[in-house]
């Protein structure tokens, strides 16, 4: 049995999450949701994503500001999915530490390749590596669980 990786879906638009979640679980793919960036970061601690797709535009903060702050104690794969083209708006995302930048409209065929590539970088990255988390002097090794330890909601 192979298990389904876990992609946060961060997007304030309910029909974008909702397409976005029948693309992923179709392609055998574990979409977590959140509509803005507090509920983005309660998700990516509680849940330990394998990837994040990111619309910049949130309620509630700046999508480029929480790329810099995940960045600061998190390297999960981001992918930006936003409307915003403008060349410098790009830029900056992957210099604050986006992974990748797809714009919307989006071929959903495309979208699933470029999840693929990142989560096969992660993987090659990772192999043989532990997964530490650590923020405010709280560290949790997800290695050391055991093998047949389950994530919440599996």
């Amino acid at each position: 049995m192979t298990i389904q990786p876990r992609i946060l879906i961060v997007e304030d638009e309910l029909e974008i999450r909702k397409f976005l979640r029948a693309t992923l679980s179709a392609n055998d793919m574990n979409p977590i949701e959140a509509m803005n960036a507090k509920e983005a970061t309660s998700q990516l601690v509680g849940n330990m994503p394998d990837l994040v797709i990111l619309d910049l535009g949130l309620p509630d903060k700046e999508g480029q500001e929480l790329i810099c702050e995940w960045r600061e104690w998190c390297r999960v794969p981001i992918i930006v999915l936003t409307a915003r083209d403008d060349e410098k708006e790009i830029v900056s995302a992957l210099e604050n530490g986006a992974d990748d930048y797809l714009t919307k409209p989006f071929s959903t065929s495309e979208l699933v390749a470029r999840i693929k590539v990142a989560l096969r970088r992660k993987s090659d990255l990772t192999n043989g590596s532990k997964h530490i988390f650590e923020y405010l002097g709280l560290v949790i090794d997800y290695s050391a669980r055991p093998n047949n330890a389950r994530r919440s909601g599996d």
